[in-house]
């Protein structure tokens, strides 16, 4: 939905791909530096003084985030002094309710969706990936959970989904 013609709508694309591909925090995401991306290694770096845990990981991600991270990185204004990888459209930080704010009124109604929010993306990248057959324990360190209870907490099973599991692994 993003128009990628504009600073902004580079951002916003980058910043979808990017939560929806890691599952990362929106507060972390929000506080990454250029420096802390590795397109050649397709990761990004979430430092201990930004993480809601204080403990730094490195998350990687795909190819298409990949290309939108560079975009947005190669239509950054030369003269913008931050090194914040999300800006706004002045080179300000992008604040978590901005985000929200933005994902509510521009995309949601885009979709069709009552609400859209940051965690929403967090929330549904984290069951996807279990959908698509990631261990739990490998998607509790990509989260950046302390304990599996935690991660437990973002995942609800739709009906559907343990009827599947049932047929797949019935004896």
């Amino acid at each position: 939905l993003p128009d990628r013609s504009t600073y902004c709508g580079k951002r916003d694309y980058a910043l979808l791909c990017l939560s929806i591909d890691t599952a990362i925090r929106p507060s972390e995401a929000l506080s990454l530096n250029v420096e802390d991306v590795n397109l050649k290694e397709m990761v990004v770096l979430v430092r201990a003084s930004v993480a809601k845990t204080r403990k730094s990981r490195t998350l990687p991600f795909s190819i298409e985030t990949a290309k939108a991270l560079q975009a947005l990185i190669a239509s950054r204004p030369r003269e913008w002094e931050t090194t914040l990888l999300f800006a706004n459209y002045e080179g300000d930080r992008l604040t978590v309710s901005g985000w929200r704010q933005r994902l509510k009124k521009v995309y949601a109604p885009k979709l069709g969706l009552k609400r859209l929010s940051p965690y929403d993306l967090r929330h549904d990248a984290a069951l996807h990936f279990l959908r698509n057959g990631m261990n739990p324990f490998a998607l509790q360190t990509i989260m950046g959970h302390t304990t599996l209870d935690m991660t437990k907490r973002y995942i609800a099973l739709a009906e559907s989904d343990i009827r599947e599991a049932q047929e797949k692994a019935s004896p």
